[in-house]
């Protein structure tokens, strides 16, 4: 539960946050787009609490979440898309929130 606890933190300091990609990214475009390899409860946790707190403070920016699955294999179809995204040179993920296991091979390959 702990480490649920600080994801969701660290999720909400991200989506919240002034960040330069949210910025750059969201403004231009009208959306922010965000995948999770949660199961459908950290999805709706953003599309029902986080996203409308981003969109109030950023007008004209609507988030959009999309979940791949919980566990292991969701990190992997996360991999898989940010490296196709790297190798095509087109990106469409604004925001990518994996489990910690995943996470220091995709920092390696540089798709985070």
């Amino acid at each position: 539960m702990q480490r649920l606890s600080i994801l969701i933190t660290a999720l909400a300091g991200i989506v919240l946050g002034q960040s330069v990609a949210s910025e750059a990214f969201g403004a231009e475009r009208g959306a922010l787009s965000l995948v999770t390899a949660g199961d459908q409860n950290m999805v709706d946790y953003v599309k029902d609490y986080l996203g409308p707190l981003f969109e109030k403070d950023h007008p004209g920016v609507t988030v959009k979440a999309v979940g791949t699955g919980p566990g292991d294999a969701g990190s992997q179809k996360i991999y898989e898309k940010l490296e196709a995204e790297r190798n095509n040179n087109s990106w469409d993920i604004d925001v990518a929130v994996i489990h910690q296991k995943a996470a220091g091979e995709m920092v390696t390959k540089g798709l985070l």
